[in-house]
């Protein structure tokens, strides 16, 4: 009930009103009480508005008590763990995390009441969904303590499986980045040993033609890294020619190359090169450094093949 006050202003009441009767039992009257509850009804629109703000975050938000049950779980929960969020109210976290990642997490609880200074902590945390996935997230945890003393913990969830997947695929191109840029260098250390081995000059060609080498592939790199897209365009190019190239790029003088591929093709020369070094660098340190390598075309020209007479793979 909504009172008008002398001086124009207004209130919410809660109204209880008991009926007053006579010894006869005949209904006299009416009599109430007033309490004015319009504090606790600006705290309960103030709810619906914070409420209203956690629902449109997108991320999970969840509220834990100080034992780790959960007490609030937004919507957004649904999309990354599958539960609905009344089934996770009242139940443990370790319903959706591991106990070892559950009592790390309490290690950060720790650390955030016994050091004032630090409001959040952020760390990684599976998420073990109701279909029985896991899902990789960042969790942002702070303490939480409501009006009467109790205590717990407040919580947003970020699901971070595309930046896991970019690591991934940027350890394995980085991986490749010094796979690639070592055969170069192998001749331009060799080379440059040799120089001042000998005192001879003809050695400086090799080096120089290895940093060219290794000067396209950085450009070529950096291309794929700020572009994301292949290098170059196909065209027709001599398997043997690329095969005789990267041989060069080898330095393993008791190892010989075969080549009896006369066929042309349709590739990015750099590519095809790198691609043939590699394999032509697994031989020697694989197989030895007098390592008999030979390339030949397949009987159906569908391809062509590198082989070596090493003693191969056991598995």
């Amino acid at each position: 009930m909504e009172t008008v006050h002398a001086d124009g202003s207004r209130s919410i009441n809660e109204d209880k009103i008991a009926v007053l009767t006579d010894d006869s039992g005949e209904y006299v009257g009416s009599v109430g009480v007033m309490r004015d509850i319009s504090t606790r009804k600006e705290r309960e629109r103030e709810l619906r508005r914070y409420e209203t703000i956690i629902q449109a975050v997108g991320d999970p938000v969840y509220a834990l008590d100080d034992d780790g049950y959960f007490t609030f779980v937004n919507d957004a929960v649904t999309e990354l763990a599958g539960y609905d969020p009344e089934d996770l109210r009242g139940e443990h976290a370790t319903t959706v995390v591991s106990a070892a990642d559950f009592e790390r997490s309490a290690e950060y609880i720790e650390q955030l009441r016994s050091d004032e200074s630090v409001s959040y902590v952020t760390f990684e945390v599976d998420i073990h969904t109701a279909d029985g996935d896991t899902v990789p997230t960042e969790n942002h945890i702070a303490l939480l303590e409501d009006e009467d003393g109790h205590r717990g913990t407040a919580g947003v969830i970020r699901d971070i499986s595309e930046r896991k997947r970019r690591e991934k695929r940027l350890q394995k191109f980085a991986s490749v980045v010094s796979h690639d840029l070592q055969s170069p260098l192998n001749v331009i250390t060799g080379r440059a040993q040799l120089a001042k081995e000998t005192g001879s000059v003809e050695h400086v060609d090799g080096i120089v033609q290895a940093a060219d080498r290794m000067e396209t592939l950085i450009e070529d790199l950096l291309t794929l890294a700020r572009q994301g897209r292949t290098v170059g365009e196909p065209e027709s190019t001599p398997l043997s020619d690329a095969a005789r190239d990267a041989w060069e790029q080898v330095q393993s003088p008791a190892a010989t190359l075969t080549v009896d591929a006369e066929t042309t093709l349709s590739a990015d020369p750099d590519r095809l090169r790198e691609l043939l070094v590699n394999l032509f660098r697994n031989a020697v340190e694989h197989a030895g450094p007098d390592v008999d390598v030979s390339v030949e075309t397949l009987p159906d020209r569908s391809g062509f093949a590198v082989a070596d007479d090493g003693p191969g793979n056991p598995r």
